[in-house]
């Protein structure tokens, strides 16, 4: 049964106001503790989980918020689940910034509880398509842009490479593991039955398997094991996950011959978005900058930009398979947060999100899209780029560097077009002839043929502003700290699910960083020991604290024996309590 954690109707005697003196209390409540508690703890709603629970009257579940708090500084620190379930157990300044306000009690939530949390999660997001964790940033981060008065209609985006975390195969190492994951599909009688059918690749690690096997007997070892995968499908119940996954991994790397022999595919004909391990099959396969990266995703972010804003914070954050294109991501992430009501007019990247859809998405929806770079149309070195000429669309005429005019007609295909120039001595004569692109044609005179994707490219790039290259660059910087504690740029989960989890809980520290940030350098403007205004409130603060105080020890004071018994010994009395009973 779903309930909400009511943590703030509490009062407790052991804590942080009883426990701590005023110097420290006040280095708390200024602590990065203190403004995740208010600024993520609090924010976080609750009911985004609700349907994760029964409706009926039953045992009532871990309070969410410190669930989802655990999990977003878990990420964000780069801890292991035991160390920070340890290190909360015994750091105030965690328990703080969980809402756990006695200092001494048990956690109220243990480790099989997390997991189970994060296995009816990713349930949800099978089932109904939604994940709540990236929920949970979207309407914490809303409600920061709208607290702290931050502009989006202005953002940059950037996109990198991350790796599953599964482990680096071969075809051949590959294909036994399916093996493996398959023939636990099956029922444990059969499962006996292909022990003594395939024990030869059951029996070890898939790795271990491969690394006494010799290269001159892997061809051998590849027919055998289509075979047998072959046979394992048909025994697989279908339309399961183990049944799909034999399914693709056949069709991906194995044909049929003219003979009705099955052969193993060339490695040319395995596309990119291949199956590259059993254990994580939405991971798949792209090459960047020269750096493979088989088995894993793309991550891509998106922060305001606006020059007046004093403070900048990730709006979006997306995790696809690698193989998905740049231009696609940007479409949807600004898709995305316009349904959530960000009103966006500009948005800068970097060459790879420029393409004929990113145009005429940003056309359609009123957006200026500011690359860096543009992919595509580079002109051979010998010769002149399409940006060297000046196109006029509205008056459908072109100037060469030259300076002469010519007129932009249709030509007969679709997208393509003929520009006729009327003086052939100009051209005949001209120093950049052999560079130029114009043709010198008896008919036509001198003829350019160009496609609409030529002049679009072209466009683009004589509007390329080199104050770009610095607005987009601070990008770069976020997504280092997105990813700054993974190893390698391995991730330490799998699947896309997770994957999405995991860097919506690390965004949100991201801005929580900034906001703490923020808010340390405005009250570093102001010195304690001086300002009439300064000292009347931290006075003020400091006698409401102590009020508080009085009233709690009272409480519990009301009777001798009462306090004889709790106490049998005043030693064990906090000081800061005994000096407000004198």
């Amino acid at each position: 049964m779903f309930r909400k954690n009511e943590y703030r109707q509490k009062s407790l005697l052991f804590g942080p106001e009883m426990i701590l003196s005023g110097r420290l209390l006040s280095q708390l409540q200024r602590s990065w503790a203190a403004i995740f508690r208010t600024e993520v703890f609090e924010r976080i709603d609750e009911g985004l989980f609700s349907p994760l629970y029964s409706e009926q009257a039953s045992r009532p579940n871990a309070p969410v918020n410190v669930l989802m708090g655990f999990e977003i500084i878990k990420a964000g620190q780069g801890w292991s689940d035991e160390e920070l379930y340890e290190a909360l157990s015994f750091d105030m300044r965690l328990r703080y910034a969980l809402g756990i306000e006695d200092m001494v009690s048990e956690l109220p939530f243990t480790l099989r509880t997390l997991y189970n949390f994060r296995a009816r999660v990713q349930k949800y997001a099978r089932e109904e398509g939604g994940n709540l964790y990236q929920k949970v940033f979207e309407q914490v981060t809303d409600e920061h842009l709208e607290a702290y008065r931050v502009s989006a209609h202005l953002q940059r985006m950037d996109s990198t490479q991350v790796m599953s975390n599964v482990a680096q195969t071969n075809r051949l190492t590959l294909l036994i593991s399916v093996l493996q994951v398959g023939v636990k599909g099956l029922t444990a009688e059969e499962q006996a039955l292909w022990q003594e059918k395939a024990g030869f690749y059951l029996r070890k690690r898939a790795h271990e398997i491969v690394f006494g096997i010799r290269k001159k007997e892997m061809p051998a070892h590849f027919q055998k094991l289509g075979q047998l995968l072959r046979e394992l499908q048909e025994a697989l119940p279908p339309d399961e996950g183990e049944d799909e996954m034999v399914k693709r991994v056949l069709k991906e790397q194995y044909k049929e011959g003219d003979d009705g022999e099955w052969g193993l595919r060339e490695a040319e004909e395995i596309s990119a978005d291949s199956l590259q391990s059993p254990y994580d099959m939405e991971a798949t396969y792209r090459k960047k900058n020269g750096k493979a990266y088989a088995g894993g995703y793309v991550v891509n972010v998106s922060e305001t930009s606006a020059s007046e804003n004093e403070l900048q914070l990730i709006t979006d954050i997306q995790v696809a398979p690698n193989v998905t294109d740049d231009s696609e991501l940007l479409q949807q992430s600004v898709s995305n947060q316009m349904e959530r009501g960000h009103a966006i007019k500009e948005v800068t990247t970097d060459g790879g999100y420029t393409g004929p859809e990113t145009s005429a998405f940003c056309t359609a929806h009123d957006i200026t899209h500011r690359p860096t770079n543009v992919r595509g149309g580079k002109s051979a070195s010998e010769k002149l780029g399409w940006e060297a000429y000046t196109w006029d669309l509205e008056t459908m005429t072109e100037v060469c560097p030259q300076g002469q005019q010519g007129t932009i007609l249709p030509a007969r295909k679709s997208d393509r077009w003929v520009v006729h120039f009327l003086d052939e001595v100009q051209c005949q004569t001209c120093p950049l002839l052999k560079q130029c692109r114009v043709q010198l044609q008896k008919r036509n005179g001198p003829t350019l043929r160009v496609t609409t994707r030529n002049i679009e490219v072209a466009l683009i790039r004589q509007g390329l502003r080199p104050e770009d290259r610095s607005l987009r660059t601070v990008v770069e910087g976020t997504v280092r700290s997105l990813k700054w504690h993974l190893r390698k740029d391995k991730l330490p989960v799998r699947g896309q699910t997770s994957a999405l989890m995991y860097f919506s809980a690390v965004a949100v520290m991201v801005n929580l960083r900034r906001i703490h940030a923020y808010m340390s350098k405005i009250t570093s403007k102001y010195d304690p020991t001086s300002g009439i205004l300064f000292t009347f409130l931290w006075l003020l603060a400091n006698l409401k604290l102590r009020e508080r105080s009085q009233r709690r020890f009272e409480a519990f004071s009301e009777t001798d024996h009462l306090l004889t018994f709790v106490f049998p010994s005043t030693s064990f009395l906090p000081a800061r309590l005994l000096n407000d009973a004198a």
